[in-house]
C-alpha cells in the first residue's frame, strides 16, 4: 500500500512547483495591478519594500512567492 505522503522524485514534482509559480505569479500581478493601476504596477515590483525587508517584490518572489502573494492578498482585503 502506498502512502499519500510517499516522497515524489524531483524530476516529477519540479513542473507541478513551476507551474503552481507560475499561476502564484499571475495572479500576483492581476491583484497588483487591482490595487496599484496599470501604470505603477511595474514600479511596485521593481522598488524596495518595507514588507519585505528593503526587498523588491521581484527579488522575495523569486525566494518565496507565497509570501508576496499572501501579502497581496492581506493588502486586498484592506488588512495594512
Amino acid at each position: 500500500m502506498k502512502s499519500e505522503y510517499e516522497a515524489v522524485p524531483l524530476e516529477q514534482a519540479e513542473k507541478f512547483w513551476l507551474e503552481r509559480n507560475r499561476v502564484l505569479r499571475a495572479r500576483s500581478e492581476a491583484l497588483v495591478v487591482a490595487l496599484v493601476g496599470k501604470f505603477w504596477a511595474h514600479k511596485w515590483w521593481t522598488s524596495p519594500n518595507r514588507a519585505f525587508e528593503g526587498q523588491t517584490p521581484n527579488e522575495q518572489f523569486d525566494k518565496n512567492p507565497e509570501r508576496v502573494y499572501s501579502y497581496l492578498m492581506q493588502s486586498a482585503e484592506g488588512q495594512w
